[in-house]
């Protein structure tokens, strides 16, 4: 789908020319209505639809300068046809069940059974050329008789309560049924499980039996875990490019598409008004802005706590069942089916992104191949000097952020995904399936999917502003999530590993093995790692024992002080400035905040075992200006 304008102001909108001509010999009841408008409003109104290629009625609706219904029934008023203000029943819709994917996000005419039970079209003005609604009128009587026209809220609403059923089933179930290869809802393949019980029984049996050779054997598998971390770190780390944020000028907005932006917003109610103001702060234009606060259905607080704001026109709460999992990549699907937008970007709670962000992403995919399916925005953690967790978890960021993804995306190479701030393609979006409800770092998994279609992902440098979990009761169930996210998408990709091999590439697979399974595999055997060699030392092992024990003590703690370097070292030069002091520190407690990381990985492998789709909410927290 080309990133391209949209027709002109006045073949999109006659609303525009009803402001300034007679239909028939009379003023236009949409003239009358600006006529109760400063002179000035009227002026900027008039400014802003000539430069984003919209018209009057939306600007003045997205503007915040009338009540949406007020312009509707002025322009029912001019085309000649009844206007309905009183909220349409649901029940008296009749929809085909092909109806839900499409209506939400394509405005059509709905049929509807009127209170005399006859059948009638109802239809939102806004929607259809209305110069050629009152031709129709004229030409069609008949058929022009059963035409209700309403606003486009009133409409929405109606479909919403209406269709928000099946769009949840639809979001739950869509790509487990399209794609069941590539949904994490179907659990591990034969060859998998077969391993896994290999593994489970051989294991103890090799440690019992051959000691020596299973010892040999786990630690070489740690050294490939910890030393492919390590060289893709130093890689990293000899390819730092500091690039700065731009300002994106804009000079004709007229050719920028529809912008649709997904917030996550579950029990989030004291974040509420921090949301509401950093979304308002991007600059995109409002009449091509649709911001989508994704709540769930029985999460009454946070819901209310959004209707207190006073939300612009184009800010929609939308309430996400509750069916099927009740996670953020199955509330995304939903919202996902209820936007319209040609681009679509995902937000957290906590998330302040760039005032230019989204024209920062614009840009660069309007003028990029149709390969590129997605870009990346960078994370920024601003909350680092507020604690010890919080501050390792700023360099863990920046580290990632600001040295690995950006060499990757240079690269070309498959690019994991942050859980926020990444802009797609939608028609890119929905040909890979959209997020898999069942993977709690649908992020990570999605970018695999698009590389396995042949599509690539990018960076750009607007970043968002997030804060750190400062608590470890935050901190561990997020990162345990991750870590059980990760193994998901692992598993779910060598489901069958020569597909994906045929599927990414030499490169990109073996890049997949390092970014999931080196990450997994390190916090997994970072522990084991840690005793052995404290087990070495404090036995008093010596050359009388054998060379075993101390030459795999020995590969120990050389696999373990050339991970702590490479991440220091990628984390100090990626971080914000620091004192020697500062940076002496971290270094130290890093073998501590390594193995809080192994502790959410190890609880990662119970929960993957015990509730593979429980997704652990991290709280979130207002920022202290």
């Amino acid at each position: 789908m080309p990133l391209t304008g949209v027709e002109p102001a006045a073949e999109r909108d006659p609303s525009d020319r009803a402001s300034r001509t007679d239909f028939g010999q009379r003023r236009s009841a949409f003239a009358d209505l600006l006529l109760e408008l400063p002179a000035g409003d009227v002026c900027a109104m008039r400014a802003a639809a000539a430069r984003n290629g919209t018209g009057l009625a939306r600007e003045a609706i997205t503007g915040g300068l009338l009540r949406d219904s007020r312009v509707y029934e002025a322009i029912a008023k001019d085309i000649g046809l009844p206007f309905v203000e009183a909220p349409l029943d649901p029940g008296r819709l009749i929809l085909d069940e092909r109806f839900s994917t499409t209506a939400l996000r394509q405005p059509v005419p709905v049929l509807y059974r009127n209170q005399r039970e006859e059948l009638a079209l109802a239809i939102a003005p806004e929607v259809y050329r209305f110069e050629a609604m009152r031709r129709y009128r004229e030409k069609y009587p008949a058929i022009a008789k059963r035409l209700i026209l309403t606003g486009t809220a009133n409409l929405r609403r109606a479909l919403m309560a209406r269709l928000s059923g099946s769009i949840a089933d639809s979001a739950s179930s869509r790509l487990a049924r399209d794609m069941p290869a590539m949904s994490a809802r179907h659990g591990l393949s034969a060859w998998q499980g077969a391993a896994v019980a290999s593994l489970a029984i051989g294991l103890p049996l090799g440690l019992t039996t051959a000691p020596s050779v299973t010892m040999v054997a786990l630690h070489l598998l740690a050294t490939v875990f910890f030393l492919s971390c390590v060289a893709l770190r130093l890689r990293a780390l000899g390819n730092l490019r500091h690039a700065s944020p731009g300002s994106p000028r804009l000079h004709d907005a007229s050719c920028l598409p529809v912008y649709t932006v997904l917030v996550a917003c579950y029990r989030e109610a004291a974040m509420a008004a921090q949301i509401v103001d950093a979304m308002r702060a991007l600059r995109w234009p409002a009449s091509k802005l649709e911001v989508k606060l994704v709540c769930e259905a029985d999460d009454l607080e946070t819901i209310d706590a959004f209707r207190a704001q006073d939300l612009p026109a184009h800010f929609e709460i939308l309430e996400v069942p509750v069916r099927g999992p009740r996670t953020k990549p199955k509330a995304l699907g939903f919202a996902l089916h209820c936007s319209s937008g040609e681009i679509v970007t995902v937000y957290d709670a906590e998330d302040r992104p760039h005032p230019d962000q989204l024209l920062e992403a614009w840009a660069t995919l309007a003028t990029a191949d149709a390969g590129l399916a997605c870009v990346q925005a960078p994370l920024d953690i601003t909350n680092g000097r507020s604690g010890w967790l919080a501050r390792m978890f700023a360099m863990e960021y920046a580290a990632l952020f600001r040295g690995i993804l950006p060499l990757l995306a240079a690269n070309g190479r498959l690019l994991p995904l942050g859980g926020t701030s990444n802009h797609f393609r939608r028609d890119v979006l929905e040909e890979v399936g959209g997020w898999d409800p069942h993977n709690v770092t649908e992020d990570a998994d999605l970018a695999v999917r698009l590389s396995r279609h042949g599509y690539r992902c990018a960076m750009i440098s607007a970043a968002t502003r997030e804060e750190a979990p400062q608590r470890l009761r935050d901190w561990l169930p997020q990162r345990t999530r991750w870590f059980k996210g990760w193994m998901q998408t692992w598993l779910v990709h060598m489901r069958n590993p020569m597909h994906t091999h045929a599927d990414l590439g030499r490169r990109d697979y073996w890049l997949m093995q390092v970014v999931f399974a080196g990450a997994i595999g390190s916090a997994l055997f970072h522990p084991l790692m840690l005793g052995f060699v404290a087990w070495t030392l404090l036995s008093g092992v010596g050359p009388d024992d054998g060379a075993l024990p101390l030459a795999l003590a020995s590969i120990d703690v050389a696999n373990i002080v050339m991970a702590y370097a490479a991440f220091h070292m990628l984390a100090t030069r990626t971080a914000p400035p620091g004192g020697v002091l500062s940076r002496l520190a971290a270094l130290a407690s890093l073998p501590a905040y390594w193995v809080l990381h192994s502790v959410a990985a190890w609880r990662a492998v119970w929960q993957l075992y015990r509730d593979p789709f429980r997704w652990e909410k991290t709280e979130h927290v207002p920022v202290q200006d």
